[in-house]
């Protein structure tokens, strides 16, 4: 979007007051013959000495919800463009070559399939550049609480979530710090993450693989099988109603569980 972009006419002063200077120019990264003429118009001034490729889009669904669409919008600015991105300075001698991943593609993805996609291929195409004897740094960052980029379509029921499930968002201070220790790193990908150990412990759901050694399960002593609490309750409830209303009542009960397990505050937010 060039000097269209929220904020890139403010981020652009201050790089300027920094002593910088400063061109942005708009490109559709997923274009070929657009990138090929970027990285033309930069390299007849000075020589190109780093790339870092930052685009990202989020289109959420469940997997067997996604359209073809959907997986092209979101595969496009990623991994086209960094692919692209990638062919077009192969022969240039580049200091740094950083791709923003993201921890979405190894943990946290409900209904992300496309995004968790685009990122891991991300993690291979740095892995190919290293193998190939390019630089290359491909970062799986967890969130930046920073109000811009995906961060700025997420309500604070999907951050309650995230902290609940041992990834909260990074701080623009502990992000800037984590990007700077992964380029002073000699592998080809990195995980630059807060973990949140205590958090981890207490989920109630399955523990992502990658994160089990982190938080591993404590043991727990055999115990008889008891009734659930509530259950006695629940059929009571269900005593002398019709089979449509036995339905209907159950189905409030699971949605009003779920709700609050996702942390919504009314079982409305819960479609049957």
């Amino acid at each position: 979007r060039g000097l269209e972009a929220p904020g890139a006419v403010e981020l652009v002063g201050e790089l300027e007051a920094a002593g910088a200077r400063v061109r942005v120019v708009a490109c559709d990264v997923a274009e070929r013959a657009q990138v090929a003429r970027l990285v033309e118009g930069i390299v007849a001034e000075r020589p190109l000495t780093g790339v870092i490729h930052a685009a990202g889009i989020g289109d959420s669904a469940l997997v067997d919800a996604l359209t073809t669409q959907q997986l092209h919008d979101v595969l496009a600015p990623k991994a086209d463009g960094a692919w692209w991105l990638h062919e077009v300075t192969r022969g240039m001698d580049l200091a740094a070559f950083v791709l923003f991943s993201s921890a979405g593609g190894l943990v946290l993805t409900a209904g992300q399939g496309n995004y968790a996609a685009a990122n891991v291929f991300l993690d291979a195409l740095a892995q190919r550049r290293r193998a190939e004897g390019l630089p290359a740094t491909s970062m799986a960052f967890g969130l930046w609480e920073v109000g811009a980029g995906l961060g700025q379509y997420l309500s604070d029921i999907d951050r309650a979530r995230m902290a609940t499930q041992g990834v909260p968002p990074l701080s623009y201070e502990a992000g800037l710090e984590l990007f700077a220790a992964g380029l002073r790193t000699d592998r080809p990908s990195v995980v630059p993450v807060h973990i949140d150990t205590a958090a981890l412990r207490s989920r109630t759901d399955e523990v992502p693989a990658l994160l089990r050694g982190l938080a591993p399960a404590p043991r727990r002593a055999a115990a008889a099988v008891e009734t659930p609490a509530g259950a006695g309750e629940l059929e009571r409830r269900l005593v002398g109603l019709t089979v449509g209303e036995r339905l209907r009542a159950v189905l409030e009960l699971v949605r009003g569980e779920v709700a609050g397990v996702l942390g919504h505050s009314s079982a409305e937010a819960v479609g049957p």
